[in-house]
């Protein structure tokens, strides 16, 4: 198995807020001008930021989920139970 090497180093934040991320970093994770970086601010002070790209499909999905209309599952379970209870009806005549 290859052992992974992280990177770890200060930036100094400068006017507006900006930071420069290390060039060896940029580097490793091809990161360039224009690419969109998400920022995560997590507990304990820390922040994680996740190249757009590299967003995990999962993250992608959940997201597309949350932007659908809201759907009452108890009505359409309701819907399938009352189906079923017509199927075995029909089965037993």
């Amino acid at each position: 198995m290859q052992s992974q090497k992280f990177i770890k180093k200060e930036v100094e934040v400068i006017d507006k807020g900006q930071i420069t991320l290390p060039k060896q970093l940029r580097e490793k994770l091809h990161i360039k001008k224009t690419d969109i970086l998400i920022l995560e601010e997590l507990p304990g002070n820390k922040i994680v930021l996740t190249k757009k790209e590299d967003i995990d499909p999962l993250d992608k999905l959940l997201e597309f989920i949350k932007t659908m209309p809201k759907i009452d599952l108890s009505g359409a379970w309701e819907e399938v139970k009352a189906e079923r209870k017509k199927d075995w009806r029909e089965d037993e005549d």
